[in-house]
């Protein structure tokens, strides 16, 4: 299922996708099967910070992070000798790996973009965006977070998505739910009892509390 998420800066949107991704992940050696892209490389860095954090618990899950100001041809060398299971990546960058071969993504199936506003609303961006999808499968997970969600803005992720579950996620209320009841309430994403393990294993604080609230459906007009 595919979803579109808001939520404020600082409410966990890093770790609710690293470990729906984790936990739904089939590692297959030398295959990419899940993409993340986001808009700075101290970004994409703690993105795959968290993956392998959460990964040390599942297995053989290798994970990469790509992004320009670097020459390219050491991250092909890295990639050719470790090819990961996941990528972490910006866009540009992303892109020129998938195109040239060093990178692929026919068995790609997860993509997710964090801030996808960032990258969405930039043209340039939003073109290799669209050239990193192209790269992947038809049939695939698709998830996007923010922290604004204008109407533009949302119907422009929906051109991405497939009838995606879309969630609202605040913190400002007097009698939040516990975080596993939360995570019991996206239970659609994923299979359970190895969320809510994951949850366990992230060391998540017992005050940190969301709410997920499904959002009505509109038109995306």
């Amino acid at each position: 299922m595919d979803v579109l998420c808001q939520a404020k800066s600082g409410m966990g949107k890093t770790a609710v996708f690293v470990i729906t991704v984790l936990q739904q992940l089939e590692a297959v050696q030398n295959e990419v099967g899940a993409v993340v892209l986001c808009h700075t490389r101290e970004l994409a860095y703690q993105i795959s910070h968290e993956f392998e954090r959460f990964s040390t618990f599942l297995g053989d899950v290798t994970t990469a992070v790509v992004f320009g100001g670097i020459p390219i041809s050491q991250q092909k060398e890295q990639l050719k000798l470790q090819p990961p299971n996941i990528v972490v990546g910006t866009p540009g960058r992303l892109k020129t790996l998938a195109l040239d071969g060093t990178l692929n993504l026919k068995k790609c199936a997860h993509f997710v973009l964090d801030e996808c506003d960032k990258m969405l609303e930039e043209i340039d961006m939003r073109a290799d965006v669209q050239e990193i999808f192209k790269c992947t499968p038809h049939d695939k997970q698709v998830m996007m977070f923010t922290a604004t969600l204008s109407k533009e803005l949302r119907a422009l992720c929906k051109k991405f998505m497939n009838d995606p579950m879309e969630i609202f996620v605040d913190d400002d209320q007097a009698h939040p739910p516990r975080f596993g009841a939360a995570l019991r309430q996206a239970r659609r994403i994923g299979k359970e009892p190895q969320t809510q393990r994951l949850a366990r294993l992230s060391h998540v604080q017992p005050s940190r509390y969301l709410r997920l609230q499904r959002l009505p459906m509109q038109g995306a007009g």
